[in-house]
């Protein structure tokens, strides 16, 4: 369901708290303020990686944003406090039933992905799963600070929930999928863990990087 969902989603939105340092363990970061995505990825030493890039993608090109060393099974990224206007577009068509205190808010969705010898081999995710439900974490730049709230129902019957409240700079989203609803939530579920995806070279390589980074980001979609 997840999966065919990303796939006839025209667009979603991610909503967050701000958070200081973004450390990933079983009980789920602390709410406070975003200034760093420290991780430790499950079966870490099985990947060959030197280094992990933080990119936006925008209309099919990727930009790096943040980069840090792949090292003692996990990475550290030191998010940068501001973020270039040219880097970030508004959230096209809102749909019916949501309201968004300012359509000019201009964001950028985090894809992360690791390296080795300059050539991406996979992407990370922060994430969990359970026999009901799944749960995706996205890190999130905003211009300026909006809310956005109500709720959506696609063709599909598919429900969508936003109860969102961004701040300037950076926010964490927590993306919740059950079999007939999402739900972009500010509250952290606890549980999420660090997982690497492996994909082939040639994926990998120019524009298609960006197809892949933003394959399962619905705010990707929205942006671009």
């Amino acid at each position: 369901m997840k999966k065919y969902f990303f796939s006839v989603a025209c667009l979603c939105f991610c909503v967050g708290f701000v958070f200081t340092s973004c450390k990933k363990d079983d009980d789920g970061p602390e709410t406070s303020s975003i200034t760093s995505i420290i991780a430790k990825v499950e079966d870490g030493s099985s990947y060959s990686l030197d280094k992990v890039k933080g990119l936006f993608s925008i209309e099919g090109s990727m930009y790096e944003i943040v980069s840090g060393n792949y090292t003692n099974d996990g990475f550290t990224l030191y998010l940068p406090e501001t973020i270039d206007v040219k880097y970030l577009r508004v959230f096209s068509d809102i749909p019916k039933g949501v309201k968004m205190s300012d359509p000019n808010t201009k964001l950028g969705a985090l894809s992360v992905l690791g390296y080795k010898s300059n050539i991406a081999l996979g992407n990370f995710e922060y994430e969990k799963e359970t026999q009901s439900l799944h749960v995706e974490a996205e890190f999130i730049y905003a211009d300026r600070d909006v809310t956005v709230t109500g709720s959506s129902i696609y063709e599909e019957g598919y429900k969508v929930v936003w109860n969102a409240a961004l701040k300037k700079g950076w926010n964490i989203v927590y993306d919740i999928y059950t079999a007939t609803e999402v739900t972009y939530t500010t509250s952290d579920p606890g549980g999420l863990k660090w997982y690497f995806y492996d994909g082939s070279e040639k994926l990998f390589q120019t524009e298609s990087i960006a197809k892949f980074a933003g394959s399962k980001k619905l705010m990707s979609k929205g942006l671009e």
